[in-house]
């Protein structure tokens, strides 16, 4: 016969490491409900740079397709988040570039991450980016810094955030 040890442990007292994962979870019983939900894919953004010109070096990328380089118009982050993977393409075989984000300041404002990209058309990164986090109203901005080699053409760098929380606010600066 079977004895069952009753140990007093359930699923909400159980901690669950949310770091790098994308759940807001801290315990098992919320990451199964929110795994179950979907909810952890709802709660990224993704966020597209790029420059449309050739031989592409030491210069800010556009924020999506507004033709305005992200010094003049930066990015704005809605909530608390933290960065959880970038892409990198080009038109130009083996490029090589350093892919440098900033935030909050006048720009450049403070570098937060450089990605070095050598003689790479496309590139991705998912790991050590756990470090860089945003919170609520931070502004960034994407340089494109010369590396040496062959310089990329029409460059397209897509950052994906993850919000470490969804709390609803609002505001605004009149100034960077």
């Amino acid at each position: 016969m079977a004895r069952r040890i009753e140990t007093g442990q359930v699923a909400t007292s159980t901690p669950f490491d949310n770091s790098g994962n994308g759940f807001v979870a801290d315990n098992v019983q919320d990451a199964i409900e929110e795994a179950a939900t979907g909810t952890v894919s709802s709660r990224t953004i993704e966020y597209s740079f790029f420059n449309s010109g050739a031989n592409i070096k030491n210069k800010w990328l556009d924020i999506e397709a507004s033709n305005i380089p992200v010094n003049d118009t930066p990015a704005v982050v809605p909530f608390d988040a933290q960065l959880l993977g970038l892409t990198y393409s080009n038109s130009k075989d083996s490029s090589t570039i350093d892919i440098e984000i900033y935030k909050n300041g006048t720009a450049p404002g403070d570098k937060v991450f450089t990605w070095d990209i050598n003689t790479a058309r496309y590139a991705w990164k998912s790991t050590g980016l756990s470090g860089v986090t945003f919170s609520q109203g931070d502004v960034f901005f994407v340089f494109a810094k010369g590396a040496g080699g062959t310089a990329p053409q029409r460059p397209v760098v897509k950052l994906t955030i993850l919000a470490t929380s969804t709390t609803p606010g609002e505001g605004s600066s009149a100034t960077l």
